[in-house]
């Protein structure tokens, strides 16, 4: 029998609950999150390995079971240093280090402490995977009964670990330059050289720079570690991901991907809105970067919100980077739509008994979705390293609100914009997720005719254009609550050039409806 189908269903046997990737890959085959409520059944599983039989094999996790991954050396000693043993349980090798298995739950943690994560939800991979490199997952100790339960020194720091209110990137460059802990030297200092390097700052500086920052830190962080942190941070997004696939490997990949039943296949992130997926072919596709342009106040940002907190009703995460407004009033903005209390008694707090009713249950919904907002980035490249600390399968969707905001290197707006556009390219396929970036227009033109806009109305529209698979125009007449969704580019499908969209925007509770 196949030795990854094999595996899974073991891993089924001793209740856990198996998951199939992509062959050489982190990435999930099929749609995931289901079954971190529910056991996948042996059919499924045959199923799954009968589609690509050499897909790698995970472990779901969140559901009586977390893991450690202890990636390297510097692991090891920080693990030592903080005098945290983990004991002898389950752990199987992986490229670098090792992943420790426990019983119970535990929240997620990127940089517990150096190259120490804490994997509390979502999936690892597990035994006989291969690795990208070649690297084959083996078991070092399997798991031959109930996971034991982690040790009290480790959960002691997880409780530790409480998270804190996000800051402007001010006020977490300066809390940050002041030197950390030993726990989060690595992670900050990889943040600090994407930081500078995103600024054009030379490596040279850089590394002099970060030199001082370490020696701040207690206990002082490792020069040479300094300088490989640098060097990741300049080439990120610059080099290719691994080496060129083999047509073969992705024949096989896109194949099982056609032919899998739809409740197996990478779902589109669906917009809800009936008349926009059917052209659309079910929604925003991974890998796929879309481009929503409308002029000022016409509803952008309301669209996008409307369309990440519906994806995040059905369980599909959503990251919301904004450049212009803060948290607070992002999240206004949805409680409004959640609880369809007028827009402006939230802002102003006057609200009658009904309304305070409605905000309750308003709130006590969006607390539970799996959403995320960062008025931090602000450039790609941030963007790109942010989207790391999420493991994959966490997220369906990213929303860039607005790119004109965001920052780069260039010598006038359109190479700047253009070289923005091909890096919100580049992450979409990186990530495997739907980008939707928005995008302010110039304005209308007093020799044409109409509201309409055009692609070319886009600001900097060259490069935009160019790159993104999908454009959506939106407008809609002053004093009107008729918006136009004109589809004025669909890589892979058919325009709205002989069907025009048109949705309700009701202005009180910032919600679109099919009209």
């Amino acid at each position: 029998m196949n030795q990854f189908l094999t595996a899974a269903l073991e891993y089924r046997e001793a209740g856990l609950h198996p998951l199939a990737l992509l062959p050489r890959s982190k990435r999930p085959l099929v749609p995931w999150r289901e079954f971190q409520e529910r056991m996948p059944t042996v059919e499924e599983i045959q199923g799954w390995w009968a589609m690509c039989p050499d897909a790698n094999v995970g472990i779901i996790l969140g559901r009586g079971a977390f893991a450690v991954d202890v990636d390297g050396p510097e692991a090891v000693e920080a693990l030592k240093a903080a005098k945290i043993d983990l004991g002898d349980g389950p752990r199987s090798k992986t490229s670098r280090g090792f992943h420790m298995f426990y019983g119970g739950g535990a929240p997620d943690k990127v940089g517990l402490l150096d190259h120490v994560d804490v994997r509390g939800v979502g999936y690892v991979v597990a035994p006989p995977s291969v690795h990208e490199s070649g690297h084959v997952y083996q078991w070092e100790r399997p798991i031959t009964g109930a996971l034991p339960l982690a040790p009290p020194a480790l959960m002691a720091l997880l409780a530790e670990q409480k998270p804190r209110a996000a800051a402007t990137q001010e006020k977490w460059l300066s809390l940050a330059l002041e030197g950390v802990g030993e726990g989060t030297r690595d992670v900050t200092c990889y943040k600090l050289a994407a930081y500078f390097t995103s600024k054009g700052i030379p490596q040279d500086v850089i590394e002099s720079m970060l030199f001082l920052w370490a020696d701040r830190c207690e206990p002082p962080f490792p020069h040479e570690q300094v300088v490989i942190k640098v060097q990741s941070a300049s080439k990120h997004g610059v080099e290719a991901e691994g080496p060129p696939v083999g047509i073969a490997e992705v024949v096989d990949i896109t194949v099982a991907e056609i032919l899998a039943p739809p409740e197996r296949r990478r779902a589109a992130a669906a917009t809800e809105f009936k008349s926009l997926d059917d052209l659309l072919a079910g929604g925003l596709y991974p890998g796929e970067y879309t481009l929503l342009g409308a002029r000022p106040s016409t509803g952008k940002t309301a669209f996008a919100l409307q369309i990440m907190r519906q994806l995040a009703r059905k369980g599909i995460g959503g990251l919301f980077a904004s450049l212009e407004m803060g948290n607070k009033a992002l999240v206004r903005r949805l409680l409004s739509q959640a609880g369809r209390i007028d827009a402006t008694k939230i802002k102003s707090g006057n609200l009658d008994d009904v309304d305070k009713l409605m905000l309750a249950q308003a709130a006590d919904g969006l607390r539970k979705l799996p959403l995320w907002l960062t008025t931090d980035v602000r450039t790609t490249a941030q963007l790109a390293l942010a989207l790391e600390a999420y493991p994959a399968g966490t997220l369906g969707l990213v929303v860039v609100d607005y790119i004109q905001n965001l920052e780069d290197e260039g010598w006038d707006a359109r190479q700047r914009i253009g070289a923005i556009s091909k890096g919100l390219r580049k992450i979409a396929n990186r990530f495997e997720l739907p980008v939707l970036a928005l995008s302010q227009l110039r304005r209308p033109d007093p020799k044409r005719p109409g509201v309409a806009p055009v692609r070319e109305d886009l600001k900097e529209s060259g490069d935009l254009e160019a790159d993104a698979d999908i454009v959506i125009l939106m407008s809609r007449e002053q004093g009107k609550r008729d918006t136009l969704f004109d589809l004025a580019k669909n890589r892979d499908g058919e325009t709205s050039d002989e069907k025009k969209i048109v949705l309700t925007f009701n202005p009180h509770i910032l919600t679109f409806e099919e009209a």
